[in-house]
């Protein structure tokens, strides 16, 4: 093969394809590239257990075949030389060795690891799909990313997609915080496929929105029974639904409407900056900080007492004490917008409610509060202390 192509065309494709190499682990290990010759372009593709990433690069292709197993990083790098020296143009080409002609003439090594291929064999694009403007899917994807955390659980760093005939329910979650919003509007029964899916690597998804250019306005979203696909104009990223079965947020947002609820409302600024003072007193043991409420005041205190403080509020309801992870409040509270923050419980156990000043909603679930904790009994053991 030999392809010449625009050098900063082909490094965003590098760039496109590479979150289906960012994976953990042993079991994922894989830093192999494929490319293929396609007509009047190379197709550069990577994939995993979970996931295939494709992209398109216009090229002049003469005795086309495929290159396999080629390594990413090498190949990165050469495709970074030669953008950073601008060089406008870049050949690929292949006898007995792979060389990469840009700003200096490069050998490319194949990959020490094979590729790993998708579970599943990967199905055609689907005729029906959704149109979706990419920055509103970036703004989308990279909060459920930020909820889900990273892949080292596999059942709950997930995406759950609900489907039904003009609605699209999406959850992303870690076990202990969600962040989950509803799509409306007809266009959505084309794509579904009916019924549930989990869509595994929330943060891999994210990665490659993200290596999506900005002049690319729109990517177009399906589904089949099996398979999630994204596109955008010159890649698609398929993904296998995973087996695993996550919690069922519909019940979480279904208790958000019908049951009473207390509610508090900070500065979100003000709170952010005391949470933040609060970080250093709390333990990986004794990770909570427990808030207790007035009508206008709120005394925040961490679990273990090394630290306190308190700040005005608007609070509403008789759930007037809750405690919460210090450091999963404090990140779902930074990733919000606006002047306000405002929390949501029905009790001091169950999920608490906070709205992003966008579509969404983080749901976060609360800590338990010791009964030796509480505040009356507190102010017992310290007049012992003191007495002492």
């Amino acid at each position: 093969m030999q392809a010449t192509f625009n050098t900063a065309d082909f490094f965003n494709a590098l760039q496109s394809v590479k979150p289906a190499l960012n994976l953990k682990g042993k079991a994922y290990l894989n830093d192999c590239v494929t490319i293929e010759a396609a007509k009047d372009s190379i197709l550069i593709t990577t994939e995993n257990d979970d996931s295939r990433i494709v992209s398109r690069v216009p090229a002049e292709v003469t005795a086309p075949e495929s290159i396999e197993s080629l390594n990413y990083q090498a190949l990165d790098s050469a495709a970074k030389s030669a953008k950073s020296a601008k060089v406008a143009d870049a050949t690929l080409s292949t006898d007995y060795d792979v060389i990469f002609q840009g700003a200096a003439t490069q050998k490319i090594e194949n990959a020490k690891h094979g590729s790993r291929p998708m579970r599943k064999q990967v199905e055609s694009f689907p005729q029906n799909c959704l149109e979706v403007d990419r920055a509103e899917l970036l703004r989308v994807a990279e909060r459920m990313a930020f909820c889900a955390g990273d892949a080292s659980h596999d059942g709950l760093s997930c995406i759950q997609l609900d489907f039904s005939d003009s609605r699209l329910l999406m959850s992303a979650l870690n076990g202990h915080q969600c962040y989950s919003l509803t799509l409306q509007g007809e266009q959505y029964g084309a794509f579904s496929p009916g019924g549930n899916a989990t869509l595994p690597r929330p943060d891999q998804f994210a990665q490659w929105v993200r290596a999506i250019p900005k002049s690319e306005k729109t990517i177009r979203l399906s589904a089949t029974e099996d398979h999630f696909f994204a596109a955008s104009q010159n890649s698609v990223y398929t993904s296998v639904f995973s087996p695993y079965n996550a919690i069922d947020i519909s019940n979480f947002m279904v208790r958000r409407e019908r049951e009473a609820k207390s509610s508090v409302t900070f500065s979100r600024s003000g709170l952010v900056a005391i949470l933040k003072t609060l970080l250093p007193s709390v333990t990986n043991d004794d990770r909570s900080i427990v808030f207790n409420f007035d009508d206008c005041k709120c005394s925040i205190m961490t679990h273990n007492r090394r630290a306190s403080a308190e700040m005005p509020c608007e609070f509403y309801g008789d759930v007037n004490i809750i405690a919460f992870p210090l450091k999963n409040l404090l990140q779902i509270v930074e990733n919000t917008t606006g002047d306000f923050v405002t929390l949501e419980f029905t009790n001091n156990v169950g999920p608490c409610f906070i709205g992003d000043g966008w579509r969404g909603v983080y749901v976060i679930m609360p800590m338990k509060i010791l009964q030796s904790w509480h505040p009356d009994n507190c102010e017992a053991e310290d007049r012992q202390s003191q007495a002492a």
